[in-house]
Order: structure tokens, then C-alpha cells, then sequence
């Protein structure tokens, strides 16, 4: 059985919701230390490897 809220199954969150929720909880973990930082290199790393992934091995 699947959990449910107030509003219905839990599993139900609109994108929009869940877009609010991610910006609030990422400036909550910069106002508190907890964030990670990406420094250049990392970032780099980070980008290729995205670039790789979405191209589904096609050339």
C-alpha cells in the first residue's frame, strides 16, 4: 500500500513542488555550511561526465 498524505499518495508532487522544495533546501544547506562547494576541476569533471552520459553513446 503506498503512503499517503493529506492531499493523497505521497508519490503525488508536482514538479513545481519539488523544484520549491530542492531551491529551499540548497539555500538552507548553504546558510548552514552544509552545501558542497564545486571547484573548477570538480566542476569540469562533472560536465563531461554529464555531457558523456546524455549522449547515450552515440557520436
Amino acid at each position: 500500500m503506498p503512503l499517503t498524505g493529506p492531499l493523497g499518495p505521497a508519490h503525488e508532487f508536482s514538479s513545481e513542488k519539488a523544484r520549491k522544495a530542492g531551491e529551499k533546501g540548497g539555500k538552507v544547506a548553504h546558510e548552514t555550511g552544509n552545501a558542497h562547494e564545486f571547484d573548477l576541476e570538480e566542476a569540469r569533471k562533472a560536465g563531461q561526465k554529464g555531457g558523456r552520459q546524455s549522449q547515450g553513446g552515440c557520436s
